[in-house]
């Protein structure tokens, strides 16, 4: 989707809609049972999830979303 709004195939407000409508996958927890007290330092919670909003965090850190199109595709994924 991000690239289709990149090449001008998908209006902001297309994405929008379609990231309101997403069930976006949630961060796996890495930490194994009994390592509770270890989670800071075992769970990596930057790791990275295909297909879930890391994907617009990445077309943002390259350069092909804008500051304000950022924004509201956050907060339409978070709506």
């Amino acid at each position: 989707m991000i690239a289709a709004y990149h090449a001008g195939q998908r209006t902001l407000d297309d994405l929008v809609l379609g990231f309101r409508a997403r069930r976006w996958p949630l961060m796996p927890l890495a930490t194994p049972p009994g390592l509770e007290e270890a989670e800071p330092a075992i769970d990596d919670r930057e790791s990275y999830v295909p297909g879930s909003f890391d994907d617009v965090v990445r077309a943002y850190d390259l350069g092909q979303l804008a500051d304000g199109d950022y924004q509201d595709l956050a907060a339409a994924a978070a709506f």
